[in-house]
């Protein structure tokens, strides 16, 4: 009784006031760093769509940090008064309620209420939306979108896909170098033109990458390659100083695939549907993905580790296939990459940016959304599967107690 009466004599009189505000404080930006950190991660809008359930999460992680500042009494000094002594408690104090929070929150997330906040970014769709407008591309950034899509390529590409409903785009260096200047977070893809000599009136390939790369180019992207050669030649050019992607959208790349991914510096792999539907005879690109072609493609590329995508998506509930449908293909087979397509918003057509803005702001809250609920479907079988493993571990343990 006597150790609860000095307790309270202590933390709850004036004389505490001052500790119990430097405490709070600490508190408060442990709570708002998380928050601002999940933000910056997720975009404003992922966020809102998850606030209560994330507050509460941050709130067991504030706690976790408390245990830590209780631990080692940061708030025993006034700041004016601060030592390094002082700063020494406040970084233990911090590593303690981090190391906390990391080891908790595995089981954190087995809870309803948390399975589908994912701290780990990576387990979410990189999403790309091509354009060469800055103002659209701050807007497609607020909304979500992770990569801007400078889209350069237009040698031989009038030709093989002229009359369809397609878009040539032709954006340029100096294209690159706005889009990147105007984002904040977002990276920029570049995909270039096919491997090819200098022409008259363009230069090399080698020469268009180091331009690219130059003018801000995170990612850089090479459509149309038919062998390994031009893998190799591709990987050389860009040097390591930018994420190398290869756009599959030939047969001859597609047979050579095993070949071809076993060259070094392949970063990612992006399937692309439209030309190889073309060159394979198909009527609709979306064949590859019925007749098990985007499959068998997908087994191979992750079987050596790579990240893959495929193919561009629409409005979930627009579409001649439903971009909600081929959302879930994605999950299904592992997919780490899609484009957002101009039938999501077509700013050729859109002129006002207000409309703008909340075609990307509704839209990409409806793919982040869809996400988490695939998110927790994926997670059901693989919570299953640990199950699972434990009951047949135990199982294996009793059988072999009783034999022994």
């Amino acid at each position: 009784m006597k150790f609860f009466n000095k307790l309270s004599n202590w933390y709850f009189t004036k004389k505490s006031l001052p500790y119990w505000c430097i405490f709070l404080i600490d508190c408060s930006v442990v709570f708002l760093s998380y928050m601002f950190i999940y933000q910056q991660l997720n975009s404003g809008i992922k966020t809102l769509g998850v606030l209560p359930n994330l507050s509460i999460l941050i709130g067991c992680f504030t706690f976790f940090h408390a245990i830590g500042f209780r631990l080692f009494h940061t708030y025993d000094g006034i700041l004016r008064y601060s030592s390094f002594i002082d700063l020494q408690r406040v970084f233990y104090a911090v590593v303690c309620g981090a190391a906390i929070s990391s080891v908790s929150y595995p089981m954190l997330h087995n809870i309803d209420k948390f399975d589908h906040i994912n701290l780990d970014y990576k387990n979410m769709l990189n999403l790309m939306y091509i354009t060469n407008q800055p103002a659209v591309a701050r807007i497609a950034e607020d909304a979500g979108v992770d990569w801007i899509f400078v889209d350069m390529e237009f040698l031989g590409k009038d030709k093989r896909q002229g009359g369809l409903d397609t878009v040539l785009n032709h954006h340029t260096i100096e294209d690159v170098s706005n889009i990147k200047k105007s984002l904040k977070r977002a990276q920029v893809i570049v995909r270039v033109n096919p491997i090819h000599d200098a022409l008259d009136n363009y230069p090399s390939s080698k020469n268009e990458i180091d331009g690219a790369i130059l003018a801000g180019a995170d990612i850089v992207m090479l459509p149309y390659f038919h062998t390994v050669q031009e893998v190799e030649d591709f990987i050389n050019y860009v040097g390591g100083r930018a994420k190398t992607c290869l756009l599959l959208e030939t047969p001859e790349a597609a047979i050579l695939l095993d070949e071809i991914l076993q060259v070094p510096g392949i970063d990612m792999v992006h399937i692309g549907l439209n030309d190889l539907h073309l060159a394979m005879g198909m009527s609709f690109m979306f064949q590859l993905l019925s007749d098990g072609v985007v499959e068998q493609l997908a087994k191979k590329i992750t079987a050596k580790g790579i990240p893959f995508g495929f193919g561009g998506i629409a409005r979930m509930n627009s579409g001649l296939l439903p971009g909600s449908a081929v959302l879930k293909e994605h999950y299904r087979l592992g997919s780490s990459m899609v484009i957002v397509s101009r039938s999501f918003c077509n700013t050729d057509k859109i002129k006002d940016l207000d409309e703008v803005r909340n075609i990307f702001m509704v839209g990409i809250n409806e793919i982040r959304t869809l996400e988490y609920e695939a998110l927790a479907a994926r997670d059901y079988f693989s919570k299953n599967q640990q199950e699972v493993n434990k009951s047949v571990e135990k199982i294996v343990e009793i059988i072999k107690a009783k034999n022994s």
